[in-house]
């Protein structure tokens, strides 16, 4: 089994989109939204799309966290699975904060996952999110992987400053402000741990995160117990 990126896409103050090619049938899309509020409201995401529907798969909630205080970010990364492809739209709802310029969505379709990718169970804490009213944005690391290939995906948004957006082995893709991330790898090998940790400190409340996810037929370092669908953060 490989594991591929095959294109990325990120949306400026947008909760939908299309990708610039339509996606290939069995592709899996992860999507990520990124919030804010400067009310302290509880923010959250629901119902992804592919081709305008909700329907024709399952939705996994890979990774979700809202930072605390007043002037707080969210952010959250889905999985779309086994897609049908022939269609490029995309979309999610974003509820309780606000989503413009200088946040939005970021997506990427996925190639060799097979039908049923999940969490890698084994890699406790798998996800790992920080999420804090100050201090340097990373996420801390996940546990050791039990297989490979696999695909590494981290997070991180902030409130009203930048921050530098991790380099290789990661690909990172934001919406063009600087105050949100998305990145993603590709690992072949089991047993790395992985965190998501953009450059600089900031007193700004932000939040990072990083899961690690295995393919249908990963091969298996060890004994991996079963997980069909993982819930967010909260």
């Amino acid at each position: 089994m490989t594991i591929a990126v095959v294109q990325s896409k990120a949306f400026s103050g947008a909760s939908s989109g299309s990708f610039t090619a339509d996606i290939t049938a069995t592709s899996a899309v992860m999507l990520w939204i990124f919030q804010y509020t400067t009310s302290g409201a509880a923010m959250s995401s629901s119902a992804p799309t592919f081709n305008g529907s909700a329907s024709g798969f399952t939705p996994v909630k890979i990774m979700e966290a809202q930072s605390p205080g007043t002037n707080a970010v969210y952010g959250a990364c889905w999985m779309l699975p086994d897609l049908a492809g022939g269609a490029a739209s995309i979309g999610i709802t974003a509820s309780g904060g606000v989503v413009d310029g200088n946040v939005g969505m970021v997506a990427i379709e996925v190639s060799g996952l097979g039908a049923a990718p999940q969490l890698d169970a084994g890699a406790t804490p798998n996800p790992e999110v920080t999420a804090l009213a100050s201090g340097t944005v990373a996420s801390g690391p996940t546990g050791a992987i039990t297989a490979s290939p696999e695909l590494i995906l981290g997070m991180a948004v902030i409130f009203g400053a930048t921050f530098a957006a991790p380099g290789s082995p990661w690909t990172s893709l934001g919406t063009g402000s600087g105050l949100d991330s998305a990145g993603w790898q590709v690992v072949t090998s089991p047993g790395g741990t992985y965190g998501y940790s953009p450059g600089g400190g900031t007193a700004n409340s932000f939040l990072a995160g990083v899961a690690a996810v295995r393919g249908t037929s990963a091969a298996a370092a060890g004994p991996v117990p079963y997980l069909s669908q993982s819930s967010g953060m909260f």
